[in-house]
């Protein structure tokens, strides 16, 4: 935890004192660009990181979209993602189990009338399946719950709104605010009063653009950032016998710094904290705390 604040006090002092080119308005950007800040990111990391997981070679997320937009004046679109994480163990044969299966579909609408030359607000509906495609019995006989074949299944909606912001002092800085609540409405019956069904969740990123030149491209502009992501959620409703202010059990949090080179296109190298609920499947009966490092897919324009 300390080498975490370190790490966050460190990353806020960057980029500050330098002189930027101007981005084009936000207004301008388009919707498909708004949800680009938005979606969930690719990653994998290198082995299990510094903390209480179990040994791994890596942990990857695999989160490709499909974006159907409508015509301008209709400011929507719909994104469909077929998303995967797995955990490949460092053990004998490195299997691979249980993995996280999540497809989900996303409305948007942007809020035109919100909407400014520095300030773009959209509002977005999700519609998500967890599962890990497993059949065996929740617990095993010593009535612990069994990882290793043990059936889990929610569906959940999402619903909630994201702001992005050009600071209005220095361009070469962009905020996201991002808040929604989570509702799991059909779950396994074994989850009951152990998973949580309501969640708020609340994520901030700042994005700082590096490059200095008043006379460089805007895709080499664009390219060469570093990206702070700060996500929270906190479970208040469907977890018996925890306190409600039982912050160890109910709290979730992750931070993530990404790197990106303006040699790369898509890719950012990456660094990050979370501690809280194992989000993988099955495994959610265990709090982990875990600092590692990897590799992540990051598309992020403004113009």
């Amino acid at each position: 935890m300390n080498a975490a604040i370190l790490l966050i006090s460190f990353m806020l002092l960057l980029g500050i004192n330098k002189v930027y080119p101007q981005p084009t308005p936000l207004a301008k950007s388009g919707l498909k660009i708004d949800i680009a800040a938005n979606h969930n990111r690719s990653y994998i990391t290198a082995l299990e990181g510094i903390g209480n997981m179990e040994p791994l070679l890596f942990e990857a997320n695999l989160a490709p979209y499909y974006l159907i937009r409508f015509r301008e004046k209709y400011h929507a679109a719909i994104e469909l993602s077929p998303q995967v994480a797995f955990r490949m163990y460092r053990e004998e044969s490195f299997p691979i189990r249980t993995p996280s299966y999540m497809p989900r579909v996303t409305i948007y609408r942007n809020l035109n009338k919100l909407t400014t030359g520095s300030r773009s607000v959209t509002s977005f509906l999700s519609v998500v399946h967890h599962s890990n495609g497993q059949n065996g019995n929740f617990y095993n006989e010593d009535s612990t719950i069994n990882t290793y074949n043990g059936n889990f299944a929610t569906n959940y909606l999402e619903l909630g709104a994201f702001l992005i912001q050009q600071n209005p002092e220095t361009s070469n800085r962009q905020r996201v605010y991002k808040s929604y609540l989570e509702y799991h409405f059909a779950s396994d019956t074994n989850l009951q009063g152990l998973y949580g069904t309501f969640r708020l969740n609340f994520e901030f990123q700042l994005i700082h653009h590096l490059n200095s030149s008043r006379h460089e491209e805007k895709n080499e502009y664009e390219k060469h950032r570093i990206r702070q992501t700060f996500e929270t959620e906190w479970i208040f409703a469907g977890l018996d016998n925890v306190d409600a202010i039982n912050i160890k059990e109910r709290l979730l949090f992750k931070y993530t710094v990404s790197y990106h080179p303006r040699i790369a296109e898509d890719m950012s190298f990456f660094i990050q904290y979370y501690y809280g609920q194992d989000y993988y499947n099955i495994f959610f009966d265990r709090n982990i705390s875990v600092l590692r490092v990897g590799l992540m897919s990051d598309q992020l324009k403004f113009w």
